[in-house]
């Protein structure tokens, strides 16, 4: 079809698009490479292990979310493997000084790292599928994390349950493989404002609870989150039923 051959006029013109595009992610990475530098030419980086330990006072929930935050930070803009490497200094460390396995610990900074490029206010990955997409930036990044969010919420399970890690009898690890599905769906239903039906306001902080008890405490909580869940499907159901709604509200 001569309606799509590539001519050398095509050529030139498709170059100088891609060059507009890459100016525009090239902002974006020198800013988080700003921060990146700072933060390792200085060693703030390599401090922050102990720092974590005194802010979160020993609770591993809120170490976890201080490191979450850094390294979706420092892992912006970079190759994985590089950020793997900076990252690992900064989370690890502390992670196993308060009682999380070595596997467990540096896949949550692995997981993290390679996650960085999908969170705002530099998603630099969504950032270049909104330059092809000739969408809004700011608003494809926060669309994509919305997205992408359920895979936020696994580094989390995996240290408090490492069956997910298969360390475990197969029995344990397919049944924290189903609560993590269920509690999934569940976060997905707090983001969309969806379950069997429209959701609330309310019923969005349940399903959000829901997804949060099934992924960090132990065995009652986790059917205790499921159970909330399940009843809040069926009461969205039979809402809907009785008033005829259907979609999700995006």
């Amino acid at each position: 079809d001569r309606a799509t051959w590539m001519t050398p006029r095509r050529c030139l013109e498709a170059l100088v698009e891609a060059a507009g595009s890459a100016a525009t992610i090239a902002a974006a990475l020198a800013g988080s490479g700003m921060v990146v530098a700072v933060l390792t030419k200085t060693g703030s980086a390599l401090a922050f292990g102990g720092t974590v330990i005194t802010l979160s006072a020993g609770n591993l929930l809120v170490a976890m979310l201080l490191i979450f935050v850094v390294v979706s930070v420092l892992g912006t803009g970079i190759p994985t493997t590089a950020a793997y490497v900076i990252c690992v200094t900064v989370g690890a460390g502390a992670m196993s000084n308060l009682g999380v396995g070595v596997l467990a610990a540096h896949l949550f900074v692995f997981y993290y790292a390679v996650l960085s490029d999908l969170t705002p206010p530099d998603a630099v990955t969504a950032f270049a599928a909104a330059n092809i997409a000739g969408s809004e930036m700011m608003a494809t990044g926060i669309e994509a994390f919305r997205l992408g969010i359920a895979g936020f919420l696994v580094p989390f399970a995996f240290v408090f349950h490492p069956e997910l890690l298969l360390r475990g009898t197969w029995a344990e690890v397919l049944t924290m493989a189903g609560f993590a599905a269920v509690s999934a769906i569940a976060l997905a239903s707090a983001v969309v404002g969806y379950a069997a039906a429209r959701l609330t306001g309310w019923e969005r902080l349940v399903a959000l609870a829901a997804a949060g008890l099934m992924v960090v405490y132990g065995p009652v909580w986790q059917v205790a989150g499921a159970g909330v869940f399940a009843a809040l499907v069926i009461w969205t159901a039979r809402r809907g039923i009785v008033k005829g709604l259907s979609g999700p509200q995006l």
